[in-house]
């Protein structure tokens, strides 16, 4: 039987299966419907899988070559069917495959059963040749969709589809093989990225213990010429003013230890709300912000769930937001905001406070740093940290004098 004249009640039962969802769904066979990335999202996309791409275009080549320059495309697709890659040599025929091209969504709910939405739907290689597609547009071409994983968890989707004539190129095994050497080629160059991080994270923790040790001499060296005072005089209003200022100082201490053990107490990744990490913060300044007149406002818009080191995110909000506080006295308004786009979290915290002193602005991210008289420089540097290095994010900042300091959060997600 020719692949053309397939019936619904002749389907293989992996097919059948698909077209089911595809009812489920209320995919219209006779109308195919695309969802688009912009130009700037695609190229968000394709920084986001620059790794992959980087592995797997060279395999893309090679295989295109070994089909013996027959008109194909070969396209890769990310874990979510976004198509980021496409090459191959397509005539005047195959070159119309419908939405075949960077930026548009392969999923099922939007095409129908297809290579690569159904190798996203099962998590395994699948084979769908002409007829057996739901959607009549595709019905001229046959695909082979392999899934490429990475610890059990889908990360792309490599495919193959070429005109019904040449429908007996495609070999699933062998295209399996190719995305099992791609995904051994990952994971080893994955482990050697993540060890170059731990490398830098390490000299980045060298250097600042460095400085810590140097900065801890200052409140010690305070210590012991005040308790060499208390010790020489004889009045007791000089003895306790003594004393008081050793408190304060042991407290200056006890702060800058404080501010490092956050900083570098490690806890695992979850998945999280993010919104919900943020409500427990400002429940924690509920009070405070009250006594102070602070008006507070978080405004939050859907968000999907992140992969956190709760502790470290939740303690680089709450070091933002206790200096916006601090920084509000005389009352104010706090202004949170999260939301998604370009497939990153954004969180903004905005303040009319006094704004940051332009003499410290430009360094306020490094350790022992401090726009007031108390505190112990430390609370931006552990933002910056927590953000940029542990969770892959940036964080930076507009502020003016009078007028309020503006904190923005980007995380990939």
């Amino acid at each position: 039987m020719k692949i053309a004249t397939i019936r619904e009640n002749v389907l293989r039962p992996e097919v059948a299966a698909a077209w089911q969802r595809c009812q489920q769904l209320g995919i219209n066979p006779n109308h195919l419907c695309h969802a688009n990335l912009s130009v700037k999202e695609l190229k968000e996309k394709k920084r986001a899988n620059s790794i992959l791409l980087e592995i797997l275009i060279p395999h893309m080549e090679c295989l295109s070559k070994l089909i013996n320059r027959k008109p194909h495309l070969l396209a890769l697709a990310d874990s979510q069917g976004w198509v980021i890659e496409v090459q191959g040599v397509a005539d005047d025929v195959l070159g119309i495959v419908p939405g075949l091209i960077p930026g548009v969504r392969w999923t099922e709910n939007y095409c129908g059963n297809n290579a690569i939405g159904t190798a996203l739907a099962q998590g395994e290689p699948v084979m769908v040749c002409g007829a057996e597609h739901y959607v009549r547009a595709f019905k001229n071409f046959s695909g082979v969709g392999v899934p490429l994983k990475k610890d059990g968890v889908i990360n792309a989707v490599l495919c193959v589809y070429v005109n019904n004539k040449y429908a007996h190129l495609l070999n699933k095994d062998y295209l399996s093989a190719y995305v099992k050497a791609v995904e051994n080629n990952f994971a080893v160059i994955t482990r050697l990225q993540n060890n170059l991080k731990e490398a830098e994270i390490l000299m980045g923790v060298g250097s600042l213990l460095a400085t810590t040790v140097h900065d801890l001499k200052n409140p010690l060296s305070i210590i012991r010429g005040l308790g060499q005072l208390g010790q020489s005089t004889s009045d007791p209003f000089k003895g306790k003013n003594y004393f008081d200022k050793i408190v304060f100082q042991c407290d200056v201490l006890t702060d800058m230890l404080g501010e490092l053990m956050g900083t570098f107490k490690t806890d695992d990744y979850a998945l999280l709300m993010p919104d919900v990490v943020i409500d427990e913060v400002l429940t924690d300044f509920d009070l405070i912000c009250r006594m102070q007149g602070i008006r507070v406002e978080f405004i939050k818009s859907e968000c999907p769930q992140v992969a956190l080191k709760k502790n470290l995110f939740k303690r680089a909000i709450h070091n933002i937001i206790k200096n916006a506080v601090q920084n509000m006295n005389d009352g104010g308004k706090l202004s949170v905001r999260i939301s998604t786009r370009n497939v990153k979290l954004l969180i903004n915290i905005e303040d009319t406070g006094t704004g940051i002193p332009f003499t410290i602005k430009d360094r306020i991210f490094k350790p022992f740093v401090c726009g007031r008289g108390k505190g112990t420089g430390l609370g931006l540097y552990m933002v910056h940290y927590a953000i940029s290095r542990v969770h892959r994010g940036r964080v930076w900042f507009e502020t003016q004098q009078g007028r309020g300091t503006n904190f923005n959060i980007e995380i990939p997600l």
